[in-house]
């Protein structure tokens, strides 16, 4: 088995990851418990996870094949930072928007 080409992702990547997470995760039982209509879902995931995952594109931390069939979000223990943009608020919010 060949291993695929893995690059880090840069901010322009940024829709591509969080799209690839998007669908990677549309039937995932707890996601669609979370966000059960499907227009709740496409209106407010790309939101969840850029609140759960934009600040390892951010970080230079997220590795992604070239074309983004997958991706891979590192977390590095001695430079993980807190997610900055994350409060309670804000991702209750992304629950109830439409």
């Amino acid at each position: 088995m060949n291993q695929p080409d893995v690059n880090l992702a840069t901010i322009d990547d940024r829709h591509r990851v969080l799209s690839t997470l998007a669908l990677a995760f549309s039937s995932d039982p707890l996601m669609r418990w979370m966000l059960p209509e499907s227009d709740r879902f496409i209106a407010n995931v790309m939101g969840l996870f850029d609140v759960f995952a934009g600040h390892s594109i951010d970080g230079e931390t997220c590795l992604v094949t070239p074309g983004f069939e997958g991706g891979l979000r590192r977390v590095l223990m001695s430079t993980r930072k807190p997610l900055a943009n994350f409060s309670q608020k804000h991702l209750a919010r992304s629950f109830y928007r439409r």
